[in-house]
């Protein structure tokens, strides 16, 4: 396993971003909740998050979260990192960051976008989520 992006990366797209200098980085194992359900996922070639961008206002900050900007990477089969940094690189983190970049500036929101990784298509794509 391998992950697609490092903080390198990240940093290059991100860097310029407010709350770049108190984002959080998350380096996972899995982006489920069990090994032997990513497991069957990667088995089945079925799609999956590789990256999860977030931005949490400062109300909803707790002990297990950070408020602010929040990257969650998770990895690839090491055959498939190349195919799938290209895809994040390809437009995705511009897209992700121009997502961050729209952010509202009452403090309870909650944005996030992920993007997946899907081997069987050798390709990426995202998917935004918003709560207030």
């Amino acid at each position: 396993m391998a992950f697609p992006s490092g903080y390198e990366l990240l940093r290059e797209h991100f860097g310029d971003l407010t709350g770049w200098s108190e984002a959080t980085f998350y380096f996972c194992a899995h982006p489920t909740t069990f090994a032997s359900e990513f497991t069957r996922i990667l088995d089945e070639r079925r799609p999956y998050i590789i990256l999860r961008v977030e931005y949490r206002g400062a109300a909803l900050f707790s002990a297990h979260s950070s408020a602010g900007l929040c990257f969650t990477i998770y990895p690839v089969r090491r055959e498939f990192k190349r195919v799938a940094r290209g895809g994040l690189a390809a437009g995705l983190l511009d897209a992700m960051q121009q997502f961050i970049r729209l952010v509202p500036t009452y403090p309870n929101y909650y944005n996030r976008m992920d993007a997946t990784f899907d081997s069987a298509a050798g390709s990426c794509a995202t998917e935004r989520l918003y709560e207030l």
